[in-house]
C-alpha cells in the first residue's frame, strides 16, 4: 500500500518525491489578512498547509523536495525568502505542538496521581468498612 501511494507523486533524480505547488504569483501562497506582514512573518494559507502536512503524513520517510511554480517570474531573492518562510512557519507550528504536548503530560500526570489517591482511599476505605461504619453509627447526632 505505501509503495502505491508512494507512486502518486513524481520523483526526482536523487529518489526524492517532488511535491508540486502551483500559483499565480509569491503572494498566493499566505494568508491575506497580514499583507502589511513580510513573507517570514506571515501564515500559509490554510489549504496549502493542510495539503503539506497531508502529503508529507503520507509519504512518511521517504525523502522529499517542495517545488514550487509561479506563472510570474520570481526572483532568488524572493524565492530565499519564501523557503525561510516556509521553514519558519512550520517550526512556529512544531513550537506550539509541542507546548501543547507539555501541557497534556502534564495532566495526564496529574489525573494519572489523583486516580492513585482514589484507589488508595478505596482500598483503605474497603479494608476499614467495619471501623469506619462502627464510628458513623455511634456518633451522637443533634439537632437544634
Amino acid at each position: 500500500m505505501k509503495n502505491s501511494i508512494t507512486n502518486r507523486y513524481d520523483k526526482n533524480s536523487n529518489d526524492e518525491l517532488v511535491l508540486n505547488i502551483s500559483a499565480a504569483k509569491v503572494e498566493d501562497l499566505f494568508e491575506d489578512y497580514d499583507k502589511k506582514s513580510t513573507f517570514i512573518k506571515k501564515d500559509l494559507k490554510e489549504s496549502l498547509e493542510k495539503y503539506l502536512i497531508e502529503s508529507v503524513e503520507e509519504i512518511g520517510e521517504h525523502p522529499f523536495i517542495i517545488k514550487f511554480y509561479f506563472d510570474e517570474i520570481s526572483n532568488e531573492e524572493s524565492n530565499q525568502k519564501v523557503r525561510n518562510s516556509i521553514k519558519d512557519y512550520f517550526e512556529y507550528l512544531q513550537y506550539w505542538e509541542q507546548k501543547k504536548m507539555t501541557v497534556q503530560i502534564k495532566n495526564s500526570f496529574i489525573f494519572l496521581i489523583i486516580g492513585f489517591v482514589f484507589v488508595s482511599i478505596s482500598f483503605n476505605l474497603a479494608e476499614n468498612e467495619e471501623f469506619f461504619f462502627r464510628n458513623i453509627s455511634t456518633a451522637k447526632i443533634e439537632f437544634n
